[in-house]
């Protein structure tokens, strides 16, 4: 058994059926694309080409950020500017 932690990966149809709030698979790879993930292997599911498959934790992270972002949230806080006396 090597020390290595195994990877958990989705595709971006699990991710579809599987985040929420829901997005679409589109959304997904928007997501993929905005925030550069890399496939970190590729999952055979039946005929045609074996789908990519992310990092589980960076497409919650990703969603996480969109969610934040289109509820009109800020991702990061805006500094404090005190007023001039």
């Amino acid at each position: 058994m090597s020390g290595a932690a195994e990877v958990v990966g989705w595709t971006i149809e699990e991710a579809a059926a599987l985040l929420d709030p829901p997005m679409t698979a589109e959304e997904i790879r928007a997501l993929v694309l905005v925030f550069a993930l890399h496939p970190t292997g590729h999952r055979r599911g039946g005929r045609g080409r074996p789908a990519p498959t992310y990092d589980q934790a960076e497409l919650l992270r990703a969603h996480a950020a969109a969610v934040t972002i289109r509820a009109g949230h800020p991702l990061v806080p805006a500094p404090r500017i005190d007023p001039i006396s």
